[in-house]
């Protein structure tokens, strides 16, 4: 009967809520970690590019960061709405 008491409490131990939780946290982290990496990968190869290509697609050098990390300032100048 021990046996089956042990299995029963570590069973009910951990909440299925609490495991959907740290899921959810796991997959979030995972997501963020992957978005980061995407990011940096971005910069890295816009910064290879040359001045005339980034021209070309409308951003200056000194703009590829906030453009590639989404800073608002930035997206909105390209985008050509008026800064206030």
């Amino acid at each position: 009967m021990n046996t089956i008491s042990r299995k029963q409490s570590s069973v009910t131990c951990c909440p299925s809520n609490l495991r959907e939780k740290a899921w959810e946290l796991a997959q979030t982290l995972w997501a963020s970690i992957l978005r980061r990496s995407n990011q940096r990968r971005d910069v890295r190869h816009l910064r290879g590019l040359s001045d005339q290509h980034l021209r070309d697609i409308g951003i200056r050098r000194s703009e590829i960061s906030s453009v590639v990390y989404g800073q608002a300032a930035d997206l909105a100048r390209m985008l050509g709405h008026s800064q206030k």
